[in-house]
């Protein structure tokens, strides 16, 4: 119910580039943005998990304690996911950045299609070694009316993960059961064993070039948040067209003018309620974002500025400013 408006934007230059080694390959797909290929294009949905940091000891497995929200008897990874062509997104907004018309929230997303998906099921599983899984439930997926929904089904009704398992069959077992030395094994924070695991940090370690600092943020205020996961996120603001991620882009002035007046528009024309996607299907509840990732501007950045996340990690950052 709080989300409102677009949370990213991509240049098409991003489409154009491929891989050096699928050159070839891919000569014959078209870029998104060319008549015809649209959002709903082979849409679809993905995710992964992988790998987990784990103890053994003598014929026991400890993995890290999870948990999942659970509505139904299930806990919703995914649902009701949709593909847009242009005359849902790229029409509206252009005939209103053009000054054509107004930009009217429910000609945004207002029809779309499907993701296409295959009904199956299959284990929950996390790798310990090359050979042994720890099977935590079952994944589900199911087309419906309103589209497709992958969820998790974990085998305690709770939402809790086993965290202990029996080597030689895999099966849980209570921690009562573990060894003590194993019962008191604490997985690592980030940074604790290498230094390239975080956290991250672009404020003391800053990425080659100098994308961060030229043009650099309009404020040199650094502003923090504390999630409640719990880490630390720690941003400035920049000018839409001096983010870092632009520079390489490498754009002329003509073309920075012309998109930050884009933005600079379409940022006025949006009023922080504007439901481009229109909530949630029937019987499934909106999931919840933590606070920590909504982020306010100062009062003189809020037309045509972004904040740039700099720092990620346990240990708050050194003089920000906490919002």
């Amino acid at each position: 119910d709080n989300f409102a408006g677009p949370v990213a934007y991509v240049l098409p230059e991003v489409w154009k580039k491929r891989a050096e080694n699928w050159k070839v390959q891919s000569a014959h797909l078209k870029d998104f943005g060319t008549p015809g290929v649209g959002m709903s294009t082979g849409g679809g949905f993905g995710f992964e998990w992988n790998t987990l940091f784990t103890f053994r000891e003598g014929d026991f497995f400890k993995i890290p304690k999870m948990a999942v929200p659970m509505s139904g008897g299930k806990s919703v990874l995914a649902t009701a996911g949709r593909g847009y062509e242009d005359d849902d997104i790229y029409d509206p907004l252009e005939s209103a950045l053009s000054g054509r018309t107004q930009l009217r929230p429910e000609d945004v997303m207002a029809r779309g299609k499907n993701f296409e998906c295959s009904e199956g099921s299959a284990t929950a599983d996390f790798w310990v070694t090359p050979d042994k899984k720890a099977t935590v439930g079952r994944l589900h997926t199911k087309a419906e009316a309103e589209g497709c929904t992958w969820s998790l089904v974990p085998d305690d009704s709770s939402g809790q993960m086993p965290n202990y398992f029996r080597a030689s069959d895999m099966t849980p077992v209570d921690e009562s059961s573990v060894p003590p030395g194993l019962r008191f094994q604490k997985f690592p924070k980030k940074g604790s064993i290498w230094p390239f695991e975080g956290p991250y940090d672009a404020i003391s370690n800053a990425p080659s070039g100098d994308c961060l600092t030229s043009p650099g943020p309009a404020d040199q205020t650094l502003y923090c948040a504390r999630t409640s996961s719990p880490s630390w996120i720690a941003y400035r603001w920049y000018r839409f067209v001096d983010q870092p991620g632009l520079q390489r882009a490498n754009l002329g002035a003509a073309e920075k003018r012309f998109l930050q007046d884009r933005v600079e528009q379409l940022h006025g024309m949006l009023g922080g309620r504007d439901r481009w996607i229109k909530g949630a299907p029937s019987g499934e509840t909106l999931a919840s974002v933590d606070p920590a990732q909504f982020v306010t501007p100062p009062s003189h950045l809020q037309v045509g500025y972004v904040p740039i996340a700099l720092y990620e990690g346990i240990e708050k950052p050194h003089g920000c400013q906490e919002r």
